[in-house]
């Protein structure tokens, strides 16, 4: 059902009227959108969680691997942990009509992320412990701004959008 708003532009109110969700497959084909970035967050989600789950209990792998497969891929174990995380709390949030589940998984996958890689990294070759001048000051400064900046941008960000597509901000 279209309905003409203030502006004179159509909008489709069945998104917006009470008990239709982002994910109800029923929604109207405006919300078709919201649905695509739902289901294509879920899905990265499952596809993170099932590679670490076979690589740690298989011992994923590819049939040669070199020396320094393993070492290199349990880098990201804590980065992959939080980008899925984010990406489950913005699939959350999006089928519940939240702009912030839009805008969750930019930081998550950018910033924060490369933040945590860096950490992954400097813990797993000792580097924090090797000196304060390497450890706190350099590599620890990096991985802090990473992480803090990207964090600042969602809560500076997220609260001022105004509607995306057909969802209301919170």
């Amino acid at each position: 059902m279209t309905k003409i708003d203030a502006q004179g532009q159509g909008i489709d109110v069945r998104c917006r009227s009470w008990g239709k969700r982002i994910g109800d497959w029923r929604c109207a084909s405006a919300c078709k959108g919201e649905t695509r970035i739902w289901l294509a967050q879920i899905a990265t989600l499952v596809g993170i969680l099932a590679f670490w789950l076979l690589l740690f209990t298989v011992g994923l792998a590819p049939v040669k691997p070199p020396a320094c497969y393993f070492a290199f891929e349990h880098i990201f174990a804590l980065p992959d942990c939080v980008l899925a995380l984010g990406l489950l709390a913005a699939g959350t949030l999006l089928l519940r009509g939240r702009a912030w589940g839009q805008v969750l998984p930019l930081p998550c996958a950018g910033l924060i992320s490369l933040g945590l890689v860096g950490v992954g990294f400097n813990l797993a070759n000792g580097v924090y412990t090797s000196s304060l001048a390497d450890g706190c000051l350099m590599a620890g400064a990096i991985n802090l701004w990473c992480v803090a900046l990207g964090l600042a941008l969602t809560v500076a960000v997220g609260p001022s959008m105004q509607t995306v597509g057909n969802i209301q901000p919170t």
